[in-house]
């Protein structure tokens, strides 16, 4: 009857509805794919070599790296944080790496309160500045040769 009731309670987890501004494999599988069609061509042909167009994070790491923020924000009294993910460049090859490939940094932000659902690539208040007391993420692994959603 105990493993019953432990079995009974392990299966009735509350659910976690998505964010709002989460969107389908099929909308998502669009964007990359229009980022490949119309903006790597450009990147690679300038660089004269095939740039990443994608960056792993494990999702641990990705915890890990919220609570770090989390703390640190909590320790120097910042409220409203968010994360900025900005595009960035190694300006030499890195490891074995071939070529001085795209990265991508995840920068915490802080800000006055929210105001609603941000949607879109220009939502973000003009008041949203990086925490740059806060270390930044980097060091995903950028997918050689790019993975296609």
């Amino acid at each position: 009857a105990l493993f019953g009731s432990l079995l009974f309670f392990a299966s009735c987890e509350t659910p976690v509805p998505a964010p709002e501004q989460s969107i389908s494999f099929d909308e998502a599988r669009e964007l990359q794919l229009e980022f490949a069609r119309t903006r790597s061509p450009v990147i690679d042909s300038a660089l004269n070599f095939q740039d990443v167009r994608d960056v792993w994070f494990s999702l641990d790491t990705i915890k890990e790296y919220i609570k770090y923020v989390e703390y640190e924000a909590k320790k120097r009294g910042y409220e409203n944080m968010g994360i900025r993910i900005h595009f960035a460049a190694y300006p030499e090859p890195q490891g074995n790496d071939p070529y001085p490939y795209s990265t991508v940094v995840l920068v915490p932000t802080t800000s006055n309160p929210d105001s609603g659902i941000k949607r879109g690539f220009f939502p973000m208040p003009p008041d949203d500045e990086p925490a740059d007391s806060i270390n930044a993420l980097n060091y995903g692994h950028g997918g050689k040769p790019p993975q296609d959603l």
